[in-house]
């Protein structure tokens, strides 16, 4: 730490310095550290000087660290903006142009005001590089403030630069309109006959990326009718041969929507043939441009089946091929298998399931699977390549042609069951999930026709309890149907499974589902055989992974991110947006806080009641045999009985419990940093540390025990006393011995008892005092409660509610703190570091030379506490007003918010 003052300290005196060499490389040290991620926003007053300099260089750095920075140092950003007017009328376009684009950049409401009259002598600059950055700001600023842009016109001055003469005005004009629209309430840019064919003109002087955003513009149109869009594909298509990959993809969007409008299947017919080559010629690129590529012809095959017909080889993995490319030719590949390919494809597909990569082979498997479910003529092909893979005793290629024979069963039933036998011998190798599951439903499913089925099926049921839960699910309805085609040799089986299930799993789809079998088969055997054993439908082989709502989505959207991942785009934007638009900053209103829509607040309060009707919903899918379940019942109530820990003192004050996970210790979060609370000396060799952390709407205590002895120690139980806040954390008792130098933790419930809860005339205190028994020692020792756990993530009050509960409470009972000293004033900051300790915030004002922040929160002793924060950025000061119905634990929850504020 006191390296990087000195660092920085030596980095000041150069900035302050007048030798300008000295300066630019102090500023260039300073942009080092920044792209590094290490904080030099203290030097944002010696950067700023540096910006009055004809060096174009040091003006870049400058101009680049004002965009990182004035977010946070958003009163000493105003400084600069007579620099910024002064750049903006620089004789030298590349200065007007840098000024523009920073001023843009930087998200401050006060140096956006004084943007709006060099932006529009910028839209109207003589020079086009300064036009079609001043294009771009706009977008920027739109997304600021839209309505500033609406009423100072700049939505009018980026529609005629579609008219100007330089393509790359027109390209970065119809990107900031099309950015506009995405974010605006209604569109304020649609294309019409009118410029349509300004924008076609364009196209054809474009560089490559002025193109793209050309064409994505393009693809948004919707032509009127069919010879238009014939038209239009022609205009397009010669931009398919470009040697830039984004210009190809992009055609191919425009190409694919207009393509749409088109009934005729000769043209359609003509343009495949058109589009296929530049499609394949996309795979002579660098790898991760091929991966790109791949993906999003993976969508146009699956709209178009027939476009790459007759290609299929050119999809061919090479040996150099990454992973990931080869994974993706591999989908494509069995997208184009058809019959007259089919052979072709399935000795490639062979190659593939001899190499060396686990993932590319089971994939290569998987391929020759689905060819036989596409193709029936060639599903013996298929199998007979399948069975030569199980000889080769590969235990990953074993498991994958079980699973994939499965599929062929469902695909053809009682037709292939004559490899059955071989796949029996194999048991042995199969130890993952998908594979046992496949291959217990090929026993239950053919369990008339495997004459030692039970057999097998017993082998299975030997690990029942430590399976996976898929497996055990399997292995229940496998057993039920062997019990069904043979109901003498497995009643006995078909028992002891349905008591496990119902009587001692804890997983609830397992437990719901034997219940369901035991009523049927107790009801009525026949119709439980007859739903249970009856015809399944066919699984169909289709090039469609995606329904169609979703893959014309996918498609409108080559070739963005969301053609790549393979997901709409609202997964990527939805959040931001919310974001965006979420912290708005509050103006003058006579008691500082604004009443505003409480749209927000409405739709999280219904989606917690509909959370909770459906909580009310969930249920047992039956209720019968009471007795069992009285059982289980009370074998529960057993695994869960007090355990009495071996010290007198402890015995007769608590009550020790396993906690939830069986063994007395539950997950911990390493992660966490703990506070040491009893060191190996006093403890005689047992060192522990602990820490309360907050999630899932629970307090939980993280508590780490360290054998420091050369023996192993045991008999471990802990104990607590409810503390001033109602705080009982469980008692837990640990199983076992801990080894030498060995660590174990606990993550231990701690609820809260309302009626422990201490008042004002107790002493009230932030400590819980517990007690570590091990063997016949006891150790006292106590831990502090952070009062920010106990606050709760239901503290967010709207800004409605905030002022009425406000005015209800008296001025009166307001409790008063100032907090000095602060690291960091910045109101973005503060509000960040209260709400990661769910100390919401509600609103912001401007008082003089005050920032005034809202902020509500929750806990169960003192219900809503509301606070003022009044930020004097002068003095780094804060003073603090706090109001609560419940004043008893207002002067810890000071002391908290003072601790939270001065963290680093």
């Amino acid at each position: 730490m006191s390296k990087q003052r000195d660092e920085l300290h030596e980095l000041r005196l150069k900035l302050s310095g007048e030798n300008a060499s000295h300066q630019k490389e102090a500023v260039k040290q300073v942009v080092a550290y920044m792209t590094v991620g290490k904080d030099v926003s203290s030097l944002f007053t010696e950067v700023l000087k540096c910006m009055t300099t004809e060096d174009l260089e040091m003006k870049k750095l400058v101009y680049l660290y004002l965009m990182t920075y004035a977010k946070f140092k958003p009163d000493l950003s105003i400084l600069v903006v007579n620099s910024f007017i002064q750049d903006a009328k620089d004789e030298n376009p590349l200065v007007r142009a840098l000024a523009i684009r920073t001023m843009g950049s930087i998200r401050v409401e006060e140096v956006t005001e004084y943007l709006c009259q060099p932006l529009r002598r910028c839209l109207k600059d003589d020079d086009p590089y300064v036009k079609k950055t001043a294009a771009l700001c706009v977008a920027k600023l739109f997304e600021m403030d839209p309505e500033l842009i609406e009423s100072q016109g700049f939505i009018e001055d980026l529609l005629a630069l579609i008219t100007d003469s330089n393509s790359m005005v027109v390209s970065n004009a119809l990107a900031a309109l099309q950015e506009i629209n995405s974010v605006a309430s209604k569109p304020v840019f649609v294309i019409d006959k009118k410029n349509l064919s300004k924008i076609l003109n364009a196209m054809g002087e474009a560089n490559e990326w002025s193109q793209v955003f050309i064409l994505d513009t393009l693809s948004t149109y919707t032509p009127r009718n069919e010879r238009e869009a014939e038209s239009l594909i022609e205009r397009i298509i010669p931009r398919m041969s470009h040697k830039n990959a984004a210009v190809v993809l992009s055609s191919v969007r425009a190409i694919l929507q207009f393509m749409s409008n088109i009934k005729s299947k000769k043209v359609l017919e003509t343009y495949y043939r058109k589009m296929a080559p530049s499609l394949v010629s996309l795979l002579t690129n660098p790898p991760e441009v091929q991966y790109v590529a791949l993906k999003n012809i993976n969508l146009v095959v699956q709209k178009y089946p027939t476009i790459l017909k007759g290609s299929h080889k050119v999809f061919f993995c090479r040996y150099n091929d990454p992973t990931y490319v080869k994974m993706e030719k591999l989908e494509i590949l069995i997208m184009l298998a058809n019959e007259d390919n089919v052979e072709a494809l399935l000795k490639e597909f062979k190659v593939y399931a001899q190499e060396v990569d686990v993932t590319f082979v089971r994939k290569a498997v998987r391929a020759i699977g689905l060819a036989a479910i596409k193709i029936p003529s060639a599903t013996q092909r298929c199998i007979k390549h399948l069975l030569s893979l199980i000889k080769s005793q590969i235990h990953y290629v074993t498991q994958e042609v079980v699973v994939v024979v499965k599929d062929i069963f469902r695909k053809y039933p009682n037709k292939y069951e004559s490899i059955i036998g071989t796949l029996c011998n194999s048991l042995t190798t199969l130890d993952d999930i998908e594979s046992k599951s496949s291959m217990i439903w090929i026993i239950g499913q053919y369990a008339d026709r495997i004459e030692n089925s039970e057999e097998l099926l017993e082998s299975f049921l030997e690990t029942f309890d430590e399976e996976n839960p898929e497996v055990q699910l399997q292995l229940l309805t496998s057993t039920v149907k062997l019990f069904l085609h043979k109901p003498e040799d497995s009643q006995e089986l078909l028992q002891d499974v349905l008591s496990t299930a119902t009587q001692e799993s804890e997983n609830p789809d397992l437990r719901e589902r034997a219940y369901i079998y035991w009523r049927m088969l107790s009801t009525d055997p026949d119709v439980a055989k007859e739903i249970i054993l009856g015809e399944k439908p066919l699984i169909e082989g289709t090039n469609r992974k995606y329904h169609i709502d979703l893959l014309e989505t996918l498609l409108f959207n080559i070739p963005s991110l969301s053609s790549v991942f393979h997901k709409p785009p609202e997964n990527f934007v939805t959040n931001v947006k919310v974001f965006l638009r979420e912290d708005e900053e509050i103006e003058n209103d006579e008691e500082g806080i604004l009443q505003v829509e409480e749209e927000r607040e409405k739709e999280q309060e219904k989606q917690q009641e509909e959370t909770t009707n459906t909580n009310q919903n969930i249920g047992s899918l039956i209720d019968f045999n009471s007795e069992s379940k009285q059982q289980q019942n009370q074998n529960t109530q057993q695994q869960r009985t007090t355990h009495v820990v071996q010290s007198q003192d402890i015995r007769q004050n608590n009550n020790v419990n396993q906690d939830e996970y069986g063994m007395g210790l539950s997950k911990m979060n390493v992660d966490i940093p703990k506070k040491l609370i009893l060191d190996a000396e006093k403890g005689e060799g047992l060192e522990i540390k602990g820490i309360f952390q907050r999630r899932e709407n629970s307090i939980f205590y993280e508590l780490s025990l360290t054998n420091k002895t050369q023996a192993p120690i045991g008999g471990f139980a802990c104990v607590f006393n409810t503390n001033s806040f109602g705080l009982k954390p469980n008692g837990w008792l640990l199983d076992g011995v801990l080894m030498p130098m060995q660590t174990r933790g606990s993550s231990i419930p701690c609820p809260i008892e309302t009626s422990h809860i201490k008042h004002q005339n107790d002493q009230i205190s932030n400590l819980i005092q517990l007690a570590i028994g091990k063997d016949s020692q006891v150790y006292y020792c106590q831990d502090e409660v952070p009062f920010h756990v106990l606050c709760t993530e239901d503290g967010k009050l709207g800004r409605s509610e905030f002022l009425k509960a406000w005015k209800d409470i008296p001025d009166e009972v307001e409790s008063l703190k100032e907090i000095t000293d602060l690291t960091e004033s910045n109101s973005n900051i503060i509000k960040l570091k209260l709400e990661n300790k769910n100390i919401f915030f509600v609103a912001k004002r401007k008082a003089d030379e005050l920032e005034i922040m809202y902020f509500s929160l929750k806990t169960e002793m003192a219900g809503f506490v509301l606070l003022e924060l009044a930020i004097d950025h002068n003095s780094n000061s804060i003073q603090l007003a706090t109001r609560a119905n419940n004043i008893d634990f207002v002067g810890m929850l000071e002391l908290e918010i003072e601790k939270i504020l001065k963290e680093y």
